[in-house]
């Protein structure tokens, strides 16, 4: 497990819509992470919040900034490029 690996995901998700719409219907860090074993990848949940965006605070959904997380949350979605 690495942050190599969850920035590859990452990375990965955000060039394939196909994988991205998979993602979509990730509510919980166990269809999450059963999204990534299935790409191949593993990452722990600590090396993915290091890695996935974040929004600023006082930025709504609305916004273009990527949202905060405080430690111990994940984002499982991800956007395209």
């Amino acid at each position: 497990m690495s942050l190599e690996a969850a920035k590859e995901f990452l990375e990965k998700a955000r060039n394939d819509e196909a994988l991205r719409n998979q993602l979509k219907g990730c509510h919980s860090e166990e269809k999450f992470f059963a999204v990534v074993e299935a790409s191949g990848l593993q990452f722990t949940k600590e090396e993915w919040i290091a890695v996935s965006p974040k929004k600023k605070e006082g930025e709504g959904s609305s916004g273009s900034r990527e949202e905060h997380r405080s430690p111990g949350t994940a984002r499982w979605e991800v956007k395209g490029s």
